[in-house]
């Protein structure tokens, strides 16, 4: 079973994957523009961040918000063991496809672990935990990774059950 802990961002355990694979449009939390495969011009060879102790000073206060879910770290030590995108960029794309298609799954796997705490009656937790197995076996190495229709159908879903589950809850003030 999973837990909580299951997805906390493990930064020392990934390659920086939060720095190179998405974009990010300059605005307030973005000092500059930075298109989705590019390194950031402020990741170091070690795949450390250069301003990371000073984020927000330099415009860059939405990496400090960013959240991974865990899924950089797990893309890295059971997707990609032993290689690197930097050593090897023909494998960039394909870690880089792995990487938002797990930290979409890890979200959703996220409000399933978080709503499941909220649920009344074994038969929803039963739903819920069946949705929670179905989805962390996609996740894992060796496992078919779903594409973008299905994971918009585990997104509705998940949303479906939080529904219920939200539904089913007597605030404790009104009782």
């Amino acid at each position: 079973m999973v837990s909580k802990s299951d997805f906390e961002s493990d930064c020392a355990r990934c390659q920086a994957l939060c720095c190179i694979a998405p974009t990010f449009e300059k605005s307030e939390t973005f000092a500059y523009s930075k298109p989705a495969g590019e390194v950031c011009k402020h990741l170091m060879t070690d795949n450390r961040c250069a301003i990371h102790e000073e984020l927000a000073e330099h415009g860059f206060s939405g990496c400090g918000a960013y959240e991974c879910f865990g899924a950089g770290q797990k893309v890295v030590q059971a997707h990609f063991p032993n290689q690197s995108w930097r050593n090897d960029p023909a494998l960039a794309r394909e870690v880089f496809d792995t990487y938002f298609t797990i930290k979409a799954l890890h979200e959703l796997l996220v409000y399933l672990v978080e709503g499941i705490e909220y649920c009344d009656g074994a038969e929803l937790q039963t739903d819920f935990n069946s949705l929670i197995d179905e989805i962390e076996a996609r996740t894992q190495p060796g496992a078919r990774l779903p594409d973008a229709d299905e994971i918009e159908a585990y997104r509705q879903a998940v949303s479906k059950l939080l529904s219920v589950a939200r539904e089913q809850r007597i605030d404790p003030e009104l009782a």
